[in-house]
């Protein structure tokens, strides 16, 4: 499947008389990441390395054209799981663009939506809201994304080939059946408003494929002292499988910055999930809570303080990290103390160290 998508992205970049010149980089990311517990014997750890190329087209035209190819070296151990060492395309994807239009076909991140810690909107990709690299996996297909002059921005996208499990989903994709759907953003004085559409056909499993259904409402309003934001979206699928036939589930947040040193910022969110099946009442089988201060202490430093809580599973985390980061290169220390229903308070700690050239 590789190779597939490798093979298009050297015919979208060989596409004679596109343009008169090319212009390559090169540019790579290496990182350690590594996180255990106290009580573990051994901690989970990865060393990965990220080589990317980027060619862009050069000429004095009315649409121009670039191209990435991305890819994903690692080596890991986990708890679960011995020494492992894998290599995979991160990203390759081709790209014609004006001012206001492009046109990506690919495999290629797509990520939206205001929320920052517990993202209703994470529908296509994996970010961690505490990984500081960033990281994420992308999605094979096409977009579309069109804006206006008054910063409103239209989406248009057709995936297919997915068969990783997405970050909000229990199911993967149909192996053969082309996903689709579309966003309109659109942006006022000072409100974002976005309405966003996703259809697939999912493997249930023992069933026969189901056609699964996507709508959602985001908004995000910026005061003088304080920003707001929320997400909605409702699911339904077609018929009842292992989980219920109906969701709805959605995230409320708010932030403020106080004039304290670089800058403090303050973030608190609330998601709350409910199923149905059969038409019957709506019940409750999740609710979340985050709180995050972030404080900037002179150019290279930053402590912030996190607290998570789920109600199913019960749980709460409290995390401290201290990230120092230079032009080219940052580290991330944490510690963390967990807390579930099931067992004494644990307390573990991370390190990420990234070097990019």
């Amino acid at each position: 499947m590789g190779y597939k998508w490798l093979g298009l992205w050297l015919c979208l970049v060989g596409m004679p008389g596109l343009v008169e010149a090319q212009n390559w980089a090169y540019r790579g990311e290496a990182a350690f990441v590594s996180q255990g517990m106290v009580d573990q014997k051994t901690s989970d750890w990865q060393l990965r390395y990220l080589p990317q190329w980027e060619l862009e087209g050069a000429g004095e035209r009315a649409w121009a054209w670039d191209a990435q190819l991305a890819g994903y070296l690692y080596h890991q151990q986990t708890n679960a799981q011995a020494l492992e060492t894998e290599a995979e395309l991160l990203r390759a994807w081709g790209r014609v663009f004006d001012p206001n239009t492009e046109l990506r076909l690919g495999l290629q991140e797509l990520s939206f939506g205001p929320a920052v810690l517990l993202r209703s909107l994470q529908w296509f990709d994996q970010k961690d809201p505490l990984d500081p690299t960033g990281f994420t996996k992308g999605v094979k297909g096409a977009l579309l994304r069109v804006s206006t002059k008054e910063n409103s921005t239209f989406w248009l996208w057709s995936l297919g080939g997915n068969q990783d499990l997405y970050a909000l989903t229990p199911y993967a994709s149909e192996k053969h059946r082309v996903e689709w759907g579309g966003r309109a953003q659109l942006s006022f004085e000072a409100l974002e408003a976005g309405l966003t559409l996703h259809r697939r056909t999912l493997s249930l499993p023992g069933q026969e494929s189901v056609p699964e259904s996507r709508l959602a409402l985001d908004a995000k309003a910026d005061f003088t002292y304080l920003g707001a934001w929320v997400e909605g979206v409702g699911l339904t699928r077609a018929r009842e499988g292992p989980s219920a036939q109906d969701e709805r589930w959605g995230t409320l947040g708010m932030d403020t910055s106080i004039n304290w040193l670089e800058g403090l910022l303050l973030t608190a969110e609330h998601y709350r999930k409910d199923t149905r099946s059969g038409g019957a009442a709506w019940n409750r089988s999740a609710q979340s809570n985050a709180l995050m201060a972030s404080l900037g202490f002179g150019l290279l430093d930053n402590y912030r303080i996190s607290w998570f809580t789920t109600e199913e599973p019960q749980a709460q985390q409290a995390r401290f990290d201290w990230q120092r980061s230079y032009d080219n290169l940052l580290w991330n220390l944490s510690v963390f103390k967990l807390n579930t229903n099931q067992d004494d308070a644990r307390w573990g700690a991370g390190l990420v160290v990234q070097y990019n050239h």
